[in-house]
């Protein structure tokens, strides 16, 4: 497993904590200092549906060189503490966000909220909770609503947990034949079989089952920080169009297509997203 140190600049200085976000439920947090404080606003970081800090060490490397990094692991995930009857709801995501908000006093600084997919969904779904809200809200490929066919509702329902790893086959030949471009961005399909090795199945079976009937659009208009998406029109997982209605119906919002969703990873995103917080305006 990649170390943390790997994952940052040089002299970065790491504080790997678990915050208690509700009674049953503590979540890992951990928080990325440079080794000289440059008085720039804190990023925070919340990545997407199974996705952990190690693959996100191209963006935390670049980063943290001259910024503090907050990044925040969801319920879902093998690493948070949580019983057999938390909630796994996006609902409870956007909570948890305002909460370690305040526990980690943002309210004090500027900072600036960056969300990749289910994470930018939970942004968006928590806005109206934050006690102090962010300078500049960064979103890549979010989701307003979840597209499930009936087929993959059928198996996420009645597959008992214990055949995961004999369905994991399946599920990955599923996900690249309805869900993404393989000729487009063969990277994307490496990194989700790469999540679906190493995600823990029950607790994605219980989210799953959250997100059949969930939609966000009711949230877009409290909404109301300088916003900057990035979205790939080829990136079928994320559903472009769907992307276009969430900046259509944002009242102050740039969008920039990088057609793949790799390209949205990458040092060239990274370029644009700088260019956006230095100065509010997302240059290519």
């Amino acid at each position: 497993m990649t170390s943390l140190t790997d994952c940052c600049a040089p002299g970065t200085v790491i504080l790997d904590e678990f915050i208690s976000v509700a009674e049953d439920v503590s979540l890992r947090v951990i928080t990325f200092s440079p080794a000289v404080d440059y008085k720039n606003p804190v990023i925070f970081i919340i990545p997407g549906w199974t996705s952990i800090v190690e693959g996100w060490k191209t963006l935390l490397s670049d980063f943290t060189r001259d910024h503090s990094v907050i990044f925040m692991e969801t319920r879902e995930k093998s690493s948070s503490k949580i019983s057999k009857y938390s909630n796994l709801g996006v609902e409870k995501f956007g909570e948890d966000i305002a909460v370690v908000i305040q526990k980690k006093k943002l309210s004090e600084t500027e900072y600036i909220l960056l969300g990749s997919s289910l994470g930018a969904t939970s942004i968006m779904e928590g806005y109206h909770l934050f006690d102090s809200k962010p300078k500049y809200l960064i979103m890549i490929g979010p989701n307003a609503e979840f597209s499930f066919t009936f087929l993959a509702k059928t198996i996420i329902r009645v597959c008992p947990v214990f055949l995961y790893q004999f369905a994991r086959p399946f599920i990955k030949w599923y996900i690249k034949k309805f869900y993404l471009d393989v000729a487009a961005d063969p990277e994307q399909y490496e990194n989700y079989s790469d999540l679906l090795n190493d995600l823990e199945p029950r607790r994605v079976k219980r989210s799953a089952l959250e997100f059949f009937d969930y939609t966000v659009w009711q949230r877009l208009s409290d909404i109301d920080c300088p916003a900057l998406i990035l979205g790939g029109s080829s990136d079928v997982m994320h559903n472009p169009p769907n992307v276009q209605l969430i900046v259509k119906k944002m009242k102050d919002v740039q969008y920039i297509d990088l057609e793949i969703n790799s390209r949205t990873h990458g040092q060239e995103a990274i370029d644009i997203m700088r260019s956006f917080m230095d100065s509010g305006v997302a240059k290519v």
